[in-house]
């Protein structure tokens, strides 16, 4: 198999972009805004750069045709299909609340994708459609910011799910 010049260009300006930046939320936008087409139409260096960042870390997501970004584990690189990078997750830290001040009632406290905190009374799903968590209807909650001693998490907004302590 033989590397044509564009190819080796393209390889080495991903390892250099890669170790150059931190990859924040605010340095990826602008990539993803050159990302945001179909990917065969996407410059050959940035095509490289996005998989050198899915390969340092950096989760991926598709937009399917109704406009939704789903997370991949495993990018099949389609040339029609249209990309974005997010930033590595933070170490995991779980959400919390001083659990004296919330109502017996609710047991289970959840952080969604855009970092709203709700409390529920049944053991609420994640909703991977719109990044919330759901019961369904079923059960009281209440949004945990109402109370000063709720902190938010880090981490995947799947895992940042904290079942109240046993008493």
């Amino acid at each position: 198999m033989s590397v044509i010049p564009e190819q080796l260009e393209a390889a080495s300006f991903a390892k250099e972009s890669v170790d150059q930046w931190s990859w924040t939320p605010e340095e990826l936008a602008p990539f993803n805004a050159k990302l945001d087409k179909r990917f065969g139409e996407v410059d050959l260096c940035d095509q490289a750069l996005a998989f050198a960042l899915w390969k340092t870390g950096h989760p991926i997501q598709y937009r399917d045709a109704d406009g939704i970004w789903h997370t991949m584990k495993q990018p099949l690189w389609g040339a029609l299909a249209v990309y974005r990078l997010l930033a590595k997750a933070e170490a995991m830290a779980m959400p919390s609340i001083d659990w004296s001040a919330v109502s017996p009632r609710l047991k289970w406290l959840t952080q969604d994708l855009s970092g709203v905190m709700i409390l529920f009374e049944k053991k609420p799903y994640a909703n991977t459609h719109n990044g919330s968590w759901t019961t369904g209807c079923v059960g009281h909650l209440t949004h945990a910011d109402n109370f000063a001693s709720a902190k938010q998490g880090r981490g995947h907004w799947r895992d940042l799910i904290v079942e109240r302590p046993a008493q």
